[in-house]
């Protein structure tokens, strides 16, 4: 699948496919996720779930600030492919971790630390 960089400014947010190999996509989010662009999060990952990916580790150390709709993109991609595979949310910003752990999702949506196999 092809990267696509959104404009920071009046969307707020940047996404960014960083690997992908048929199975596992990284995908990197920067900015600001709220109600204004979460549906076009969620769109860009269903793209992935789609497609038959098994894996999707959404990279968030780059937002800066998200919102319940935010989460709530992450979260129905994860519902989405529960039954094959699982979505993680890769070194969350401390706004994402803290959204996450007040939410109680830790379940739903696991944390992980960067694969340094995972190259740009």
């Amino acid at each position: 699948m092809m990267a696509r960089r959104g404009q920071p400014g009046s969307a707020g947010m940047v996404i960014e496919t960083v690997t992908s190999d048929g199975v596992k996509a990284v995908v990197a989010v920067e900015g600001e996720i709220d109600m204004s662009n979460s549906d076009d999060l969620r769109s860009y990952l269903q793209r992935y779930v789609a497609a038959g990916y098994e894996r999707i580790a959404v990279d968030m150390s780059g937002v800066s600030f998200v919102d319940s709709t935010g989460l709530r993109a992450v979260v129905m991609t994860s519902l989405d492919l529960r039954a094959v595979g699982e979505v993680t949310v890769r070194n969350p910003s401390p706004i994402v971790r803290a959204l996450i752990d007040l939410s109680g999702l830790q379940e739903t949506l696991p944390i992980e630390a960067s694969d340094p196999e995972d190259r740009v």
